[in-house]
């Protein structure tokens, strides 16, 4: 018998688990893996393309600096020690316990920190992947096009470009997801918690799961890591709530963009809101006979467009959402499903910046190409709360090129 860590229930060890390589999965894997490559390698080819004429160079994150969130926490922490309020600075926004990452590279000098910061979120996603891609037991040959995929996409460059927690966030969920450990899944959680408030989706996936032991305890865990920051939670707040004026930003990843002016309401905020969650319960509820580890990474897109402002750095969450399309013994040949949620993914890759610099002559538009990441997000929330991609069967009642 096998016990999942979080579910806390037996799981008999017929349940399917891929022990020879099912050459036809492999194959379709492989091949959509092919054309997610292929189709960010082309866009990074026509921007570099495209670039030749131009002194500068390629230009891919658009106004902004090598660094510029990594100084905000190193500035902020500064303040801190200081007795100031790092809130004060209006670019500092996430929970107060963030000015640990400030803190840790405070007494660098901003081209050293900025250069080991880098090297910590190359290092925090690409093993991310790797560990997802070992979960679902996916061919070398699979796992380094992942790798591949991830060096190309968008989201990833602008985390790299902007030097903020994402990678960070992602090593903490999905080592959260594939620990053993119920302590330390639960550490981990709560530390994603208190760094950035969209891993509260999690906590809900779990909730309606009803594996309340382990609420109870990331709530625990959460308290004792805020204690030491008490004092800037009321002014962490107030930025928080400041920030939901701010839907409509260029680069905001959140669907709440297509909704433009409406959000800057009370209603629109509410009609927003209110899709947002119906649309994530409608995905745990589709995908409800998924173990509890699949299920959470399913739900991570929700994070990536948390009813709050969010960056395209988020939408490194999504990488490990495509390595569970392609890689879980329990999806159904549903080809809708599958390349709605693919096209969705390509569209969030789109590197808006180096596109409207290079090309906004042709849309006579900025915001044309930012809008495409935002139409990628709604494809591929659609595609999981929308799309059955489970059978209605059990997981137990699949036989095919499974142990038992």
């Amino acid at each position: 018998m096998f016990r999942f860590p979080i579910i806390g229930a037996s799981y008999d060890s017929c349940v399917p688990r891929i022990t020879f390589p099912d050459l036809k999965r492999d194959r379709e894997q492989t091949r959509l893996l092919r054309i997610v490559f292929v189709a960010l390698l082309l866009q990074l080819q026509l921007i570099v393309f495209a670039s030749l004429g131009d002194p500068r160079g390629i230009v891919f994150v658009r106004e902004n600096y090598f660094g510029l969130d990594l100084l905000d926490f190193i500035n902020a922490a500064n303040d801190w020690l200081r007795g100031f309020n790092p809130y004060e600075r209006l670019r500092f926004v996430t929970p107060p316990p963030t000015l640990i990452v400030g803190l840790v590279f405070h007494k660098l000098s901003l081209v050293s920190a900025n250069i080991a910061f880098l090297l910590v979120n190359l290092v925090a996603v690409f093993a991310s992947v790797w560990m997802v891609c070992g979960y679902f037991r996916m061919r070398r040959s699979s796992r380094l096009l992942m790798m591949a995929i991830t060096s190309l996409y968008y989201p990833f460059m602008f985390l790299l470009e902007r030097g903020n927690l994402d990678g960070i966030m992602l090593l903490l969920i999905c080592s959260a997801i594939v620990v053993r450990n119920r302590t330390a899944i639960a550490i981990l959680l709560a530390i994603s918690i208190v760094f950035k408030v969209y891993s509260l989706v999690l906590a809900l996936v779990i909730f309606t799961a009803r594996r309340f032991s382990v609420i109870v305890a990331v709530i625990v865990f959460s308290a004792l890591f805020v204690l030491p920051f008490h004092s800037l939670l009321h002014p962490y707040i107030a930025v928080a709530l400041g920030r939901t004026q701010q839907f409509t930003a260029v680069e905001n990843l959140s669907p709440a963009v297509i909704l433009g002016s409406l959000c800057k309401h009370m209603l629109g905020k509410i009609i927003f809101v209110s899709l947002w969650l119906m649309t994530l319960l409608s995905a745990c509820w589709r995908h409800r006979e998924l173990p509890i580890e699949e299920r959470l990474i399913v739900c991570f897109p929700w994070m990536a467009a948390f009813p709050l402002q969010v960056y395209p750095y988020s939408g490194v969450l999504l990488l490990p959402v495509l390595v569970w399309q392609l890689g879980s013994t329990y999806l159904v040949e549903n080809l809708r499903a599958r390349w709605v949620f693919l096209v969705g993914f390509i569209l969030v890759g789109t590197q808006q910046g180096a596109l409207n610099e290079y090309f906004q002559w042709a849309v006579r538009s900025h915001r044309f190409f930012p809008l495409l990441n935002v139409i990628g997000m709604i494809c591929v929330l659609t595609s999981l709360a929308f799309f059955s991609t489970v059978g209605d069967c059990s997981p137990h009642s699949i036989p095919a090129t499974t142990s038992v």
